[in-house]
């Protein structure tokens, strides 16, 4: 069936999933096409996905909060009726600099104040793929890190 509903949604936009996400959201995005397309959606409460294995990474989340701020916004815009996007264009950067100002003030996660500005700001600039973060930090991690 998950053959099918992607064989639909790549005839209507030209691919199964959303190459502009980047880290998060991906699914939300998905199910709301199949729904479009008249899927129904199905929680499995205990299916289990076992990824491959990962490549060595940081424990740095700095990706990851810049791709939750940037994607729940382009989602909003795509999916959310007016009124609820309306809310939501109101609540979600106050979310976001609520967020960042907690990272700021705390000086283990000071780092992840900038991306989830920056998540923000290209939401809004509408800057889609992967996050390239701050290659200065990158470097610095990876020497420390071999």
């Amino acid at each position: 069936m998950s053959l099918q509903v992607c064989e639909a949604l790549s005839r209507r936009r030209g691919a199964c999933w959303n190459e502009d996400l980047f880290m998060t959201a991906e699914e939300l995005d998905f199910c709301s096409a199949a729904h479009q397309e008249g899927y129904d959606a199905i929680v499995a409460r205990h299916a289990v996905v076992y990824h491959g294995p990962a490549r060595k990474r940081s424990n740095d989340r700095s990706a990851f909060h810049y791709s939750v701020n940037r994607n729940f916004l382009m989602l909003a815009r795509q999916w959310l009726p007016w009124h609820l996007r309306i809310l939501f264009e109101v609540a979600h950067p106050l979310i976001c600099l609520r967020r960042s100002l907690r990272f700021f003030l705390s000086v283990e996660r000071r780092h992840l104040a900038k991306p989830a500005l920056l998540g923000l700001v290209d939401g809004y600039l509408g800057r889609t793929g992967k996050w390239e973060g701050d290659r200065e930090r990158e470097k610095a991690l990876s020497a420390s890190n071999p």
